[in-house]
């Protein structure tokens, strides 16, 4: 697929992709194919979570069109579930 798409960058890190091309018509088609390709391998993508205008969350980092700054980090301290401690690891980690 990466040969298919020229001078676009497509970045990939567990579950997180993040692509840019040099221009909206290339990232369109980018997109697009990337979708169908994941959905042609089985995997369920949520449309919620493409995020197609600035500012992007990836990897920890909010990225606008000219500047890129770490997100805010959020610690919950009410623990109630296994959901919670897996989300305070996750915190502690990136710390």
């Amino acid at each position: 697929m990466r040969a298919a798409v020229g001078e676009a960058i497509i970045l990939h890190y567990m579950d997180d992709v993040l692509m840019c091309a040099p221009n909206d018509d290339l990232l369109s088609h980018v997109l697009d194919l990337t979708i169908e390709s994941l959905v042609a391998a089985g995997f369920e993508l949520q449309e919620e979570k493409i995020q197609r205008m600035p500012p992007w969350k990836y990897l920890g980092l909010e990225i606008g069109k000219r500047t890129m700054v770490l997100q805010k980090l959020v610690v919950k301290n009410s623990i109630k579930t296994l959901a919670d401690v897996q989300q305070l690891c996750g915190s502690l980690n990136w710390v």
